[in-house]
């Protein structure tokens, strides 16, 4: 449509334009400065980016400064005129708005699947079991991270905590006799990364 010849396809394949330092979108940067871009089309301007703020230093440094043709499938922007700048601009500050919206509905739903004790995905914490999606309390194990902030809290630090636990006998999620200084570590501060078992 554009009667372009020498066509250069580039994907970000389930990258979302919110990174900066995805693969795709550096090469385009690359090409854009060595001036081996004449137009750059894209499906729409989330694909390019989700900040408002950058999207204008983008069209400022790389698109006007350049002289390179910005094409938007999915919308219709001239950068030449006013009319085309400023809805350029609108459209950056609502893809930011829509990407910030639905961060934030994730983390409200995560905190109400967390309120319930449900599984959130990845690995089972220390002191819990899943059953199904819902985490169930261990009391063993609560009983040994009870046992680790009291020591904690009695000064001794996480190599000597894991040692005592090793001496002494318990067991980590995985079963083993031996524990780590970061294993305590993380679940001192409530990571749920330590010691683990993958749940199907």
């Amino acid at each position: 449509a554009h009667n372009l010849t020498d066509v250069k396809v580039i994907v970000d394949k389930h990258k979302s334009g919110f990174k900066e330092s995805r693969e795709g979108w550096l090469d385009v940067l690359s090409y854009l400065r060595k001036g081996k871009v004449t137009t750059l089309i894209a499906c729409d301007l989330s694909r390019l980016h989700r900040r408002a703020l950058h999207a204008i230093r983008f069209a400022e440094d790389y698109i006007v400064r350049r002289g390179v043709n910005l094409v938007l499938l999915h919308e219709q922007v001239d950068l030449a005129t006013a009319a085309g700048k400023l809805q350029y601009q609108i459209m950056g500050a609502a893809n930011e708005f829509h990407r910030n919206v639905t961060s934030e509905k994730t983390k409200r739903a995560m905190a109400h699947k967390r309120g319930k004790r449900e599984k959130t995905g990845g690995t089972v914490p220390y002191g819990y079991l899943a059953v199904g999606k819902t985490l169930v309390p261990v009391p063993e194990e609560l009983e040994i991270i009870a046992y680790m902030a009291k020591l904690k809290a009695e000064g001794h630090g996480p190599t000597a905590i894991a040692a005592r636990l090793t001496t002494m006998g318990y067991l980590t999620k995985t079963g083993l006799r031996h524990w780590s200084a970061a294993v305590v570590r993380r679940i001192l501060l409530g990571t749920g990364r330590g010691e683990q078992r993958k749940v199907a």
